[in-house]
């Protein structure tokens, strides 16, 4: 075999002057692997792998800080071959990635064994630095890995002692990813950078632009200049603490948390100046959802920070009996999240097997209950089961759901065997009696399935047809004929969940179903068509009449085929409809709307005002004719006419003449075809006349 003699085959560059930004750094303190890192035996008998908290690598010196050692030696044989493997780093958004870390092989004599760095380009694995001979704690300086940034960059981290007992180990500690931008990365959400339990990270937002459209949280604004972290912690649900509140924050910091789609957020909590000018935020973790952090400043202040998050473990909250969980109160299938039972506690009520038919120790275990609606089948399943298969799930029934220990009785079921491990169980359940669920798993959390199933006769349907309704009409306007006493449901997609009766339609397919009981009928399809709701009339909101003409004398403007109607408005019935031969009154306001296809549009009010002056001595014999015209209309009057003006039915005038004699003529032929209003003055009285041009 050929033998190397290269002292470290090291794959970067040295980059010269250039402003790096922390990704992620880390030591390694005595107790397990920092959050988020893992470790891998590869094979052969080997059984160790990395212990944490030492700075001395034996046989070869010491490191300047807590490393995560490998110690051959204390294997007991020669075929080591391990792995440590660093938290996931999404540096997409960078311009340049560096990597640096203190390293160590150390060996005795001429053997074989190797370390080896590698880097996750998001499809491989990329080696980046490979060691073969002994070398004291170095570090590894800046190694160039901006070829392999991607939203799922790794680091790896492989002794191998090839089968040599002359190798003592290796070791890695002040791990260190930087990179550089323009623009910092997680300015925006969707680039949001992770953040897990135990992690510290330099951050800044001096480069970022300012947030819009975030709705108010803890009386916190968080719409000024920020940038963003995910916290994600699948599997464990804890109480975390993130905190802006160390010497590394050098501005007016805020810190907001958010939940939800990225399109919908909404506020968990919010903070500004817990600790000074400072931050720091409290919030539940549920173990499975993305929790959105935002460090911001105030008003247009930027700057430089430390964002840190520590986590408490949450220990179930329905560890004990007497707080079990009602799952029939939910929809079904239900699931518990997360579930802690690293955390849960032992029963403070003992079991007794002459009482309880199954005693199932004293194990820590957490509770679940439910009263069947019907006969059929409760079904539990732990979803990550423990490795080692100790997992209980055990049915008891019960007199109620306010039950102790000593009053539950083990469901005697093939299904249901007495302390014997299961990840699943289902059981036949009776309508009308409670039962009680109690599960433990050891080493690990998971999620808790109760699927509860009833038998019964499927209704039919309701009947409902296709439907029209008006903008702004909501589920409350859909209708359906059910059996009386029967509850309906509507869905937007067959199979989804129930609408609220507030929710606003659109035009498209709906389903209904409705529950007799338990048991809920086929959905029945429905097509449901949206109408626009018109605009309301328009025309003058003051127009003149002579005495005996009606409502349909009063000009508006409407959409082509629509229906009016026409309203007063009185204090007793709001508005009240009335007929287009009501005749006009002086001084009173009438209202119009317009309806198509059923929509009805708003009200648009008009102002009746009689015609003066006609009845006056100036315009004793007036008369204007033709009426309608063409081209020109005569005026005859008893006195001079001293001025004319025509205006259109948006009050806009369109023709004004002066005049002094009796008989005048105006020339009308450049109008367009329409209605319009003749004013006339004469001996300081007015008279208003409605005119037609065809």
């Amino acid at each position: 075999m050929k033998k190397f003699t290269l002292a470290a085959l090291l794959l970067f560059s040295v980059w010269g002057m250039h402003a790096q930004n922390l990704i992620y750094s880390t030591i390694f303190p005595s107790g397990g692997e920092p959050s988020g890192w893992s470790q891998e035996i590869l094979g052969f008998e080997a059984d160790n792998d990395f212990y944490f908290g030492d700075s001395y690598m034996p046989g070869a010196g010491n490191f300047s800080a807590p490393a995560a050692i490998i110690n051959d030696d204390i294997s007991f044989d020669d075929t080591t071959n391990v792995r440590l493997i660093s938290p996931a780093f999404d540096t997409s958004g960078y311009e340049t990635i560096f990597l640096s870390f203190e390293y160590s092989l150390s060996k005795t004599g001429d053997n074989l064994g190797t370390f080896q760095v590698e880097v996750y380009t998001g499809t491989a694995w990329q080696q980046v630095l490979f060691v073969n001979t002994h070398t004291p704690p170095v570090n590894s300086g800046d190694i160039d890995v901006t070829a392999y940034k991607n939203a799922n960059f790794k680091v790896r981290f492989t002794y191998n002692d090839q089968f040599s007992s002359s190798t003592w180990g290796a070791g890695i500690t002040n791990f260190l990813v930087e990179g550089t931008y323009d623009v910092v990365p997680n300015d925006l959400i969707a680039n949001a950078f992770a953040l897990t339990c135990d992690q510290t990270i330099v951050g800044t937002t001096v480069t970022a632009t300012a947030e819009t459209g975030l709705p108010a949280c803890n009386n916190v604004d968080g719409n000024t200049i920020g940038v963003w972290y995910k916290f994600s912690d699948p599997g464990f649900q804890s109480t975390v603490t993130a905190s802006l509140c160390g010497s590394g924050t050098d501005f007016d910091s805020r810190l907001s948390v958010f939940k939800g789609p990225l399109t919908a957020l909404t506020c968990v909590t919010a903070n500004d100046n817990s600790c000074g000018n400072l931050s720091s935020v409290t919030f539940a973790y549920d173990g499975y959802s993305d929790y959105y952090l935002l460090v911001s400043g105030a008003a247009e202040t930027t700057g430089n920070f430390t964002i840190a998050a520590t986590c408490t473990p949450i220990p179930p909250a329905n560890d004990e009996i007497a707080n079990a969980y009602d799952v029939d109160t939910f929809t079904q299938p239900y699931t518990d999240h997360a579930v802690q039972f690293t955390y849960a506690t032992a029963e403070s009520q003992s079991f007794d097997y002459e009482v309880n038919g199954c005693d199932g120790g004293q194990l820590p275990y957490v509770w679940y209950k439910f009263t069947a609606a019907a006969n059929g089948t409760a079904l539990a399943t732990l979803t990550t089961p423990s490795p080692g298969g100790l997992n209980l799930i055990h049915f008891y029934s019960a007199p109620n759901e306010s039950a102790t220990v000593p009053q539950i009785d083990w469901v005697n079921q093939a299904s249901n065997a007495c302390n014997v491990f299961d990840d699943s169980r289902q059981i036949d359940i009776t309508a009308g009696t409670t039962y009680y669920v109690a599960i433990t798993l050891e080493g690990g959390n998971s999620d808790v399935v109760i699927t509860l199933t009833y038998d019964c006769d499927t209704p039919a349907g309701p009947v409902a047809t296709a439907q029209s309704h008006c903008e702004g009409a909501t589920v409350a306007n859909l209708t359906a004929t059910c059996v009386e006493g029967s509850t309906i449901n509507w869905f937007a997609t067959e199979g989804g969940e129930p609408l609220a009766s507030t929710t606003e339609l659109t035009s498209g397919t709906y389903y209904v179903t409705q529950t007799i009981g338990i048991c809920e009928s086929e959905a029945i399809e429905v097509i449901v068509t949206i109408n626009a709701v018109p605009d309301a009339p328009t025309g003058i909101a003051t127009q003149t009449f002579t005495a005996g003409e009606t409502i349909a004398d009063l000009e508006v403007t409407t959409v082509e085929g629509a229906t009016l109607t026409w309203y007063v408005e009185n204090d007793i019935d709001g508005y009240t409809v009335i007929p287009a031969t009501t005749v006009l009154e002086n001084g009173v306001t009438y209202y119009v709307t317009q309806s198509v296809n059923g929509c009805e549009s708003d009200y648009f009010g008009i102002a009746a005002s009689q015609t003066t002056g006609t009845g006056s001595f100036a315009f004793n014999s007036l008369k204007v004719y033709p009426n309608p015209a063409n081209s020109v209309i005569n005026i005859a009057n008893n006195t001079a006419i001293s001025q004319i003006t025509v205006t259109n039915l948006l009050g806009q005038t369109v023709l004004k003449q002066t005049a002094s004699e009796n008989n005048v003529q105006v020339n009308i032929s450049a109008l367009a075809a329409g209605t319009y209003i003749l004013q006339l003055q004469a001996e300081n009285a007015t008279a208003t006349i409605k005119v037609i041009k065809q």
